[in-house]
C-alpha cells in the first residue's frame, strides 16, 4: 500500500487575540483553495483537522481550525507545516 502524498501550504507562527486565531505563511501557488471547511493535515504525524475561518492578515492569513478555540490551544501548534491531500 502506497502511503498517502501530501503537499505543503503553509506554516503555522504565532497565536493572533485570544480567540484561537493563529498566524499563518502561505506557501501555496493556489492560495484560492484555501477555504473553511477544507481538510488539512498538520505537523510531522500530519493530524487531520479542518479549517474553520480565515482572513487575510499583512503578508499571511490569520487561520481558525476546528477545535482549537483558544490562544493556549494554538500555542502548540507554533512552526507546524500545513498540508493537503495530493489526491483532492
Amino acid at each position: 500500500m502506497v502511503p498517502p502524498a501530501f503537499l505543503l501550504i503553509g506554516k503555522l507562527h504565532r497565536p493572533h487575540g485570544v480567540r484561537g486565531e493563529i498566524i499563518m505563511s502561505v506557501l501555496t501557488d493556489f492560495p484560492e483553495r484555501l477555504k473553511p471547511g477544507l481538510e488539512v493535515f498538520l505537523g510531522p504525524s500530519r493530524t487531520p483537522v479542518k479549517i474553520k475561518n480565515m482572513r487575510h492578515h499583512n503578508r499571511g492569513m490569520l487561520i481558525t481550525l476546528e477545535g482549537y478555540n483558544s490562544r493556549e490551544e494554538v500555542d502548540g501548534l507554533r512552526n507546524y507545516e500545513m498540508f493537503v491531500s495530493a489526491l483532492d
